[in-house]
């Protein structure tokens, strides 16, 4: 196995691991302790559950945005289909999974501006 094929398996095996992380809590099969919500904490939970990095090291929230960008632009997304209606409210875990994969969780959120006081006294 190429050091190329190495890399795009291990990216295709973590996406997998990330996908059966949120659809397990999320139906509430398996309970990790936590509200998986961002990517940061879903990395935690990888590395709680014994996943690493192609190096051997702790997973972080950058390393899987790497991921989910690799696993989108090979157009390997639709080989994880999901049966959606296993989520059945907008407050689910299955939106949070749409928003993380289509970059759009906590971390990429952008915070809003302020208006400044002078405009604020007009």
């Amino acid at each position: 196995m190429s050091k190329l094929e190495s890399v795009s398996s291990h990216n295709t095996h973590l996406f997998s691991r990330m996908v059966d992380i949120l659809v397990m809590s999320g139906t509430g099969n398996f309970n990790y302790g936590l509200d998986i919500s961002n990517l940061g904490i879903l990395a935690s939970v990888l590395n709680e559950n014994g996943e690493t990095n192609k190096w051997g090291k702790s997973i972080n929230a950058n390393q899987l945005k790497q991921v989910i960008h690799r696993i989108r632009s090979k157009g390997l997304l639709n080989e994880f289909p999901l049966d959606w209606s296993e989520f059945s409210h907008p407050s689910s875990i299955g939106y949070a999974y749409k928003n993380m994969v289509h970059m759009k969780s906590d971390l990429t959120r952008t915070i809003p501006r302020r208006y400044n006081r002078v405009e604020n006294s007009l």
